[in-house]
């Protein structure tokens, strides 16, 4: 694995970090005015957009400094993706609006 060269960052602080997913909630929810696209799908689909995401970022384990820097932003949706699933699990919200198949 190449040596990573460490330099400083843009984020200072955790709050800087949890600052960038607020800003993103933000810009994502002006982009489809009208529209839930994460509660839609329930605390379940909060789940598989995180999968996702970390499947992306996992991708980056060996990756050089420039490809890295790439996973930024799947970083930070999962941090989004994540306050939903919490706010949507704790109101009993599994499902969402979406006709999910019945696993029975």
């Amino acid at each position: 694995m190449p040596k990573r060269l460490v330099t400083e960052s843009k984020y200072h602080s955790v709050e800087d970090v949890f600052d960038a997913a607020i800003q993103k909630h933000h810009e994502r929810t002006q982009q489809y005015p009208g529209d839930d696209p994460w509660g839609n799908g329930g605390w379940r689909a909060q789940l598989v957009e995180m999968r996702k995401k970390l499947d992306r970022l996992w991708t980056h384990w060996d990756s050089d400094d420039e490809s890295i820097m790439l996973a930024e932003d799947d970083a930070i949706d999962i941090i989004v993706y994540g306050a939903f699933f919490v706010i949507l699990m704790e109101m009993g919200n599994a499902n969402g609006t979406w006709p999910w198949p019945d696993n029975d």
